[in-house]
Parts: C-alpha cells; sequence; structure tokens
C-alpha cells in the first residue's frame, strides 16, 4: 500500500508503484498472519512477564500489608491490656488506700486521736490524707485541752469542797447557763437532808419546796 514490495527474501524494501489489491490480500494471507504472530510473540512474552512481576509484587505488597495489620492489631491489643492492667492496678492502690484511710478515721471515732494517714504517694489521695491528718492534729489537740480544763476544773471543785467542808459553811451555786446546781453538805444538813442528798439541777431542788414558799424562795 506505501509502495514497497518483497526483495524476494521476505522483506518489504523495494519501491514500486502501489498495489492496493495486492496489499489487502497480503494482509489476509497466512503469511501475513504467520508474521504478526511472530511479532507480537515477545511482546505478549514480555506483557506475561510483566503481569507475572506485577502480580508477584502485589502478592508481596498485599502479604506486607496483611503482617502490617497483624502487627497494629498486636499492638493495638498489647496496648488495651496494658490499659486494663494499669487500670485495674490503680483501682487496687486507691481502695487499698481508702480502706487504710477508713480504719484510721474509725480508729479515731474510737478514741485513738494518735492515729495518723500514711497514704505515701503523690496524688489527690495524698493530699486528702495531709488534710486528714490536720484534722486529726487538731482533734486531738482539742480534746486533750479539754481534758486538762476538765481536770483543772475537777480539781478547783475538790479544792473548793474541801475548804467549805472544812469551814463548816453552807453554800449553794446555781449555773445559769446548764441550769446546774451544786449544794455543799453543810447547806444540805441545814436544809434537814442528809449529807449524802443531792441535787443536779434546779427543777430538782424546787421539788422540794413547799409551793407556799416557793416565791419566798426564788425572791
Amino acid at each position: 500500500a506505501n509502495g514497497l514490495h518483497d526483495d524476494g527474501h521476505g522483506e518489504f524494501s523495494v519501491l514500486g508503484a502501489a498495489n492496493n489489491e495486492y496489499a489487502e490480500r497480503l494482509l489476509h494471507s497466512p503469511q501475513y498472519q504467520s508474521e504478526k504472530v511472530r511479532v507480537m510473540e515477545p511482546i505478549q512474552q514480555a506483557l506475561m512477564a510483566v503481569d507475572v512481576r506485577t502480580d508477584s509484587e502485589l502478592s508481596a505488597l498485599r502479604a506486607r500489608q496483611q503482617q502490617y495489620m497483624w502487627l497494629v492489631l498486636a499492638l493495638s491489643l498489647s496496648a488495651l491490656f496494658g490499659v486494663a492492667l494499669a487500670t485495674v492496678h490503680i483501682r487496687r492502690a486507691v481502695m487499698r488506700q481508702l480502706a487504710r484511710l477508713g480504719q484510721q478515721a474509725s480508729e479515731i471515732a474510737q478514741g485513738n486521736y494518735e492515729t495518723r494517714c500514711d497514704i505515701k504517694s503523690s496524688n489527690k489521695l495524698a493530699t486528702l490524707g495531709a488534710h486528714f491528718n490536720v484534722m486529726a492534729e487538731a482533734i486531738e489537740r482539742d480534746i486533750l485541752e479539754r481534758m486538762q480544763a476538765e481536770e483543772a476544773l475537777r480539781a478547783s471543785e475538790e479544792r473548793w469542797s474541801f475548804a467549805l467542808e472544812g469551814a463548816g459553811e453552807g453554800v449553794w451555786d446555781w449555773n445559769l447557763e446548764t441550769n446546774q446546781l451544786m449544794v455543799s453538805r453543810r447547806a444540805r444538813q441545814a436544809l434537814g437532808y442528809s449529807g449524802n442528798a443531792s441535787w443536779k439541777s434546779l427543777d430538782e431542788w424546787q421539788e422540794h419546796i413547799h409551793p407556799d414558799d416557793m416565791p419566798q424562795m426564788m425572791a
């Protein structure tokens, strides 16, 4: 079709007039099909080699991808297990510290005012324990001061009672704030009662007063 003719050796390299009929007949001839197969065979082999190589690389890539996925899954599971383990450990540690703190509070409630919190951690529980110790120290100091005041008051009352009994004077005292009544032994005897008789409040004393004498006694 392009004016190239067979040179007698199967090569179309001789220039000449174009022969479309011959070209069309040649295009459908067995020779052309054989040449076409011969030319395409290495191309097909090359394409097949490329396909095989591509499939191999894709398979290797898929295998590596699957390995990476399993590795990520394993790391994720390990991380979750680590978090769960740490959570359980922290929860147990917190519960132990809270139980210890509750036990120490119970000891204070039972009268052991020297009890102190011994939480050594550096979290919020340690701050709570420090506040607990401040409270315990304040309670212990208050209880000690109260006991000392009560002891001083008891000693003062004993000295006062001893002085009154020694002087033989009859006196009584009424605490307006607490309504408590204190009557000395000599005063009770002067009123006609035994020295062992006692009245804890003014109301109890008033029960022993005749109604007619009440206005004069309370004047």
